[in-house]
């Protein structure tokens, strides 16, 4: 120890003007790589460099070697070489805190190079292969760090979800019309009716902080989105002439939001503009324009409120006469209670239509429970949610339609079982909305499996 700490003091004397050569100074591969790493906590990374090039210059494949190169490197500036060394000792890595230790000194050059993207993916995998929990929470510490510093966000969402009802069909087999006073009933074809079947969910948003400020935020971004079929084969004897690409969905949104707080960040002023494109079964379905605007405010006790209303354009491109002016208010408190969070929303809409099947007025209240703590590692949600719509006009009764839909729901979410930070959430919901017009009737129970950010 004291032969290690007298030849560090002469290193560190002498300043290294030249490479370390075998006649000036005699050190074992050992004690070279010790020296190096107490280059960088002295903070004389040219010291540790040079140190690095001559152990490497033995042996390329110096895993430790390199990794002193890269965090040299990254501490003189020379990014290049550092992103270099860092992916090198992660291909030349054979146990976890090997890949932890390469995995933090690739981020550290990526964010150090402005890469902040790529950085939080580097942190991603430094936590996977963390050696222990002490070790994870630094590079958790890291991401967060990174993440907060980043103008780009990427979100990135993906589900499968046996359902009973993947296209929205009726429960019921017969539609009743009253005619001269008469119920009349009508044998539904099976197309109309509920089929089962899977729907695959893909998402991706990409947003770009655009201009901060000590009082103000904004943001541009994109969101897309896409939703796909399969009929079970029940659905399939049910109905064969059904097609599961009649059902699919995709939607591709562009916006701009802003965030304003006249005094501080504690209930910030908060607006939306968005254009956006659905598509349905293959063709255009409709294009629409939105502006959210929102406020948050600050309540006693760590309680939240939030109130905001919305007013939204939609020009269907399959039929113009469904296209349709909304207008919604809504509201959501949150606060904790014991054992959990708690969170209700209410919300009213007004959709103007030409069509009678899409001119309504709705309310509906919903209410979220997530448990304070893991029950068998998993986090548990309940949801319940009721809406109630109201439509003056109908093609199959003359006194209009009224819809009463229920929802219910449990999720868990699986945070031990993550891999790189994603996670998976099994889900499990019921549906029934209960209408005066059994076109509307419909059930729909769907298990559902999503990835999640743990983090």
């Amino acid at each position: 120890m004291m032969g290690r700490l007298f030849v560090l003091a002469l290193i560190l004397a002498l300043g290294l003007s030249r490479p370390v050569a075998a006649e000036s100074v005699q050190l074992s591969p050992a004690s070279m790589r010790a020296t190096g790493q107490a280059a960088l906590q002295a903070k004389r990374p040219e010291v540790a460099l040079q140190i690095a090039d001559a152990l490497l210059a033995r042996d390329p494949n110096d895993w430790q070697a390199l990794l002193i190169q890269s965090q040299a490197a990254r501490d003189l500036g020379q990014l290049d070489l550092a992103r270099a060394a860092a992916q090198r000792a992660w291909r030349l890595a054979e146990t976890r805190p090997q890949r932890y230790a390469a995995a933090l000194a690739r981020a550290q050059a990526e964010a150090s190079d402005g890469r902040r993207t790529v950085s939080q993916l580097w942190l991603r995998r430094a936590a996977q292969d963390a050696p222990d929990e002490h070790a994870r929470a630094l590079a958790l510490r890291d991401f967060r760090y990174v993440r907060a510093r980043n103008p780009l966000r990427v979100n990135f969402g993906f589900g499968i979800v046996p359902s009973s009802n993947i296209n929205g069909g009726s429960s019921s087999d017969t539609l009743w019309l009253t005619l001269f006073g008469q119920p009349i009933p009508f044998t539904l074809s099976p197309e109309a009716q509920a089929l089962s079947g899977i729907e695959t969910r893909l998402s991706l948003g990409v947003e770009r902080r655009i201009s901060t400020g000590p009082r103000h935020e904004t943001r541009l971004g994109v969101n897309l989105s896409g939703r796909v079929y399969s009929l079970s084969s029940e659905a399939r004897r049910k109905a064969p002439d059904a097609d599961a690409d009649d059902y699919a969905f995709a939607a591709a949104e562009l916006y701009v939001g802003h965030e304003a707080q006249p005094s501080d960040w504690r209930a910030p002023w908060d607006m939306r503009a968005t254009l956006g494109h659905n598509i349905y079964g293959g063709d255009a379905l409709s294009n629409y324009a939105r502006l959210d605007l929102g406020k948050a405010i600050a309540l006693p006790d760590r309680q939240r409120l939030r109130v905001g209303m919305g007013l939204e354009r939609q020009w269907r491109q399959d039929r113009a006469d469904r296209s349709a002016t909304i207008q919604s208010l809504e509201t959501r408190y949150a606060r904790s209670v014991p054992g959990g969070a708690l969170s209700f929303g209410l919300r009213a809409a007004r959709v103007r239509s030409q069509a009678s099947d899409v001119d309504h007025t709705a309310y509906g209240v919903d209410a979220d429970y997530t448990l304070a703590k893991p029950l068998a590692g998993a986090r548990i949600g309940l949801n319940l949610g009721l809406e109630t719509r109201d439509y003056d006009r109908s093609a199959f009764d003359p006194a209009g339609r009224e819809d009463l839909k229920l929802r219910l729901g449990v999720t868990a979410f699986l945070p031990d079982l993550d891999y790189m930070g994603f996670a998976p959430e099994v889900s499990l919901q019921a549906a029934r909305t209960n209408s005066n017009i059994s076109l509307y009737d419909s059930r729909d129970i769907g298990v559902g499996f999503n990835l999640r950010s743990a983090f």
